[in-house]
């Protein structure tokens, strides 16, 4: 109830003054949009970062999916990026996984091994990274939706591979 809230943000502001405290359905932290309007749901998006990453790629166009069939496939042929091209590359595989980990779990597979060619991109590369980044253009208005039932079970499940492959290490 609003006495008990506004008695915890009162003790709050006493132990940090300088606290910011926002009240409402729609709230912003880290860069993430999320709103409460739906009752028992949070949407959280990122619109402003999505914007800010189609327009310094200069993404225009759309894909249907993040990747194509060939994603995996390494063209050894394939040329190596020059120094700024490599830096954007970066950047930009960078920008994609910040925002598949916090709100766009559809772009991880895409980008994860887009990460993995950082080092060394060719130009094969940089035209997998434009396929995901023409996705997120024609999807830049999905958001991560979180629901709750009242029966709410909370399960963890834990995976880990240690020390599993021929040099000892579990990368």
């Amino acid at each position: 109830n609003a006495a008990i809230r506004d008695s915890v943000f009162d003790k709050l502001k006493q132990r940090f003054p300088d606290l910011k405290i926002h009240v409402g359905t729609q709230l912003s932290y880290l860069g993430m949009s999320f709103n409460y309007d739906t009752p028992g749901e949070v949407n959280i998006s990122m619109p402003a970062f999505v914007e800010s990453l189609l327009a310094e790629s200069e993404t225009t166009g759309s894909a249907e999916t993040p990747a194509g069939e060939d994603l995996f496939e390494i063209d050894e042929e394939s040329a190596w990026l020059d120094e700024e091209r490599c830096e954007a590359f970066h950047s930009r595989a960078a920008k994609l996984l910040y925002l598949g980990k916090l709100t766009r779990g559809d772009l991880l597979t895409s980008t994860i091994f887009l990460c993995s060619r950082v080092q060394a991109p060719t130009q094969q590369d940089e035209q997998k990274l434009s396929r995901v980044l023409k996705y997120l253009n024609a999807t830049k208005n999905l958001k991560l939706t979180l629901g709750a039932r009242d029966d709410l079970f909370v399960t963890l499940s834990v995976d880990a591979s240690y020390g599993v492959h021929q040099d000892g290490k579990g990368h």
